[in-house]
């Protein structure tokens, strides 16, 4: 009885139903993320509580709800193996979150589950800090206030949008102090602490190489990285985004050298032509590699440079990364070729595609250069039918035999991987290099996006006083032979034959969804650049402009709560005062108090409205008697609670102020 006494039951029409809504709404973008077999138990705890309440069922025992909290921390600990780290810790939490509704007898439960869905909105942040995540999130707070304030209203149902319409005036005025906050609030120049992260799925560009690999991503449309050029921005034939090196072949996959040797020095690289000067904003695909446009001058704030010419950080990319850059048109690298770098790119497993080395070796011996020999093969390429296309087929165990002289159909990663088997087989240094070519440029953001849909493949060859050059086998397809779907990627490569093409495909143009794409991804960058980067140097700037440069983190402390406070008391003072100002009930009431302040009979303090009318009645029994019906209207309209004559009462109430 004692319980039932402090904490009134949910047994309120409509309550139950819109708690399990909020929860369901807040948990929802979660279940991306997390094993599914978490979401399914969230979804069935959430539906089995409706069914308790929509049949008057009796809920689970304490000793029954403990078990299931006992069994699911089990499960939690069989899937990641600890409780530690952000997929286990959130999915644990999560878990416990939806038992809690097995619980859910009272007030005061319905209350903690909504502050709860507070800390569960922030964890959303943890797997993604777009704009789209935050506009969801301030969709659920929204929601959570509104559902608060349900909770204390004796009618849901009926009250429900007046309460939706308060939560949002709720926020508007909570958003300046929150863009006080943001700015003003001390930032360091590192976060205080970083949650380790799962393992999740890697995205983009893998580090070996199979036929139909690179293949696979051309129907995703997700930006790997977004580039801002300071200046000139290079051709499209220009744009490879160089990335890894594959030199060891096993007859099926490409894939790294086992070993790095040496990191090189950036000096090694001789640079020279026009220069590019860009910013790269890359996403995080897990791996430790970076991309850049050959070749870039110096990364050697953010990577490494290995001994393939590739740029490497010591950890793996699991947040955006933002890098500046400059590279050349034009370089020499690798001039000089060790013994060891010369066997490891010009090795050929044993038992593998003998047709395709017999071409190559009667071909080495039908030329006279190294130069007249890859002439040779990608005119081959050119005339002869080789056709571009993501549906070449499956190809047999010896692939590069059943390519090149059988099926003549490929993608990128076909015509790199067979280019260098020749090469090598005509005892020609080469090796196979991965990455990106091309881009967009978003128009109404002033970048380039690099999709996941430009991966590429094409090959390095070794030649002697030249170092390593790059050869692109599929700018050597003929454009009769480039699939429609593919037209758009074989032109932004430079032809090698003067081939030209068809002029329809100059003719495309990006359709409405692609326009409105491109209008949310430039959104999406400013919220990036803007929002989630906002670190130490950015508020610097500001505080610069506001001439505040000189101050310190303690001084910052100290005028971030003096202005706080300010903004707190004078939005307190005007939500009073608006309050007061549209209530026509006290405004009247103040009158009827200042007209009996005249006659020497103000209220006191410390009395309520039928005290003051009795003490009047004590010394003038007839202006009592006057003023009585207007008391009377009053009190009811302040403590009897509202009904449908309330407005008639409210015009009663002042025309009798009014008359006195």
């Amino acid at each position: 009885m004692i319980e039932r006494q402090l904490f009134p039951s949910l047994e309120r029409k409509g309550i139950v139903e819109l708690i399990l809504a909020t929860q369901l709404i807040v948990l929802l973008p979660l279940f991306e993320y997390l094993p599914h077999w978490v979401a399914i138990i969230c979804v069935t705890v959430i539906g089995y509580r409706l069914l308790i309440k929509r049949l008057g069922k009796a809920m689970p025992g304490k000793v029954i709800s403990a078990l299931f909290g006992i069994v699911g921390g089990l499960l939690i600990y069989l899937e990641f193996g600890t409780f530690a780290g952000r997929d286990a810790g959130v999915s644990l939490i999560v878990l416990m979150f939806s038992l809690k509704l097995l619980e859910m007898r009272w007030y005061r439960d319905a209350a903690l589950v909504l502050y709860l869905s507070f800390f569960i909105m922030t964890a959303h942040f943890l797997f993604s800090q777009s704009l789209l995540m935050a506009m969801y999130m301030l969709f659920c707070l929204l929601v959570v206030i509104t559902t608060l304030q349900a909770l204390n209203r004796t009618n849901v149902v009926v009250e429900l949008p007046k309460l939706v319409k308060s939560s949002v005036k709720m926020l508007l005025l909570a958003l300046p102090l929150m863009l006080i906050l943001f700015v003003f609030f001390p930032r360091l120049s590192e976060p205080l602490w970083r949650m380790p992260s799962g393992q999740s799925g890697t995205t983009g560009i893998d580090d070996s190489m199979t036929p139909g690999d690179i293949g696979s991503l051309v129907t995703f449309t997700e930006p790997a990285f977004r580039v801002k050029f300071n200046g000139d921005i290079p051709s499209s034939s220009e744009l490879y985004w160089r990335g890894l090196v594959f030199s060891e072949f096993d007859g099926l996959t490409w894939s790294r050298q086992d070993r790095i040797f040496n990191q090189i020095q950036e000096s090694d690289v001789q640079l020279s032509g026009p220069i590019y000067d860009y910013e790269i904003l890359l996403e995080p695909h897990r791996r430790n590699w970076l991309y850049a446009l050959e070749m870039p001058e110096s990364m050697s704030a953010v990577a490494k440079l290995t001994s393939d010419y590739t740029w490497e950080r010591r950890f793996r990319l699991t947040n955006k990364l933002s890098y500046k850059l400059k590279s050349h048109t034009r370089s020499l690298f690798g001039s000089e070729l060790s013994p060891q770098e010369r066997v490891l790119n010009t090795s050929l497993p044993d038992d593998v595609n003998p047709q395709s080395k017999a071409w190559a070796e009667q071909l080495r011996q039908n030329t006279s250069s190294d130069l007249e020999l890859i002439q040779t093969v990608l005119r081959q390429i050119n005339q002869q039918p080789y056709w571009y296309t993501l549906e070449p087929g499956v190809m047999e165990r010896d692939t590069v035999d059943d390519f090149w002289f059988n099926k003549q159909r490929g993608f990128c990663e076909h015509y790199a991987g067979a280019f260098v088997f020749m090469m090598r087989a005509a005892g020609i240094p080469a090796r196979v290099v991965t990455g990106y070519q091309g881009g967009e440029m978003n128009p109404y953001g002033d970048y380039m996006i690099v999709r996941q849909s430009n991966a590429h493949a094409w090959t390095e060859v070794w030649l002697q006083g030249r170092g390593w050059v790059r050869y692109d086998p599929t700018a050597a397809i003929h454009p009769s032979r480039v699939e429609v779907d593919l037209s758009q990627s074989w032109l932004q490569r430079e032809a090698l034959f003067d081939d030209k093409a068809p002029s329809d495909w100059s003719s495309f143009s990006p359709s409405l969804f692609s326009k409105a794409q491109l209008y949310w991804d430039n959104l999406n960058s400013y919220w990036q650049s803007e929002v989630i980067d906002f670190g130490a140097e950015s508020q610097f700037k500001i505080l610069d402009r506001l001439g505040l440069s000189n101050m310190s983190l303690k001084d910052l402390a100290y005028l971030l709560i003096v202005i706080t406070s300010i903004f707190m008391l004078l939005s307190a003072g005007l939500f009073m005062r608006k309050r007061i100002s549209e209530d026509p009930v006290a405004r009247a009431y103040s009158r009827l108090n200042k007209k009996l302040k005249k006659l020497k009979l103000e209220k006191k303090q410390q009395e309520g409205p039928i005290e003051h009318l009795q003490r009047i009645s004590q010394t003038q029994p007839e202006l009592a008697t006057k003023i009585k019906p207007a008391i009377l209207i009053y009190v009811q309209l302040r403590y009897m609670g509202a009904n449908k004559k309330q407005r008639d009462l409210i015009k009663q109430f002042e025309h009798r102020v009014a008359s006195f």
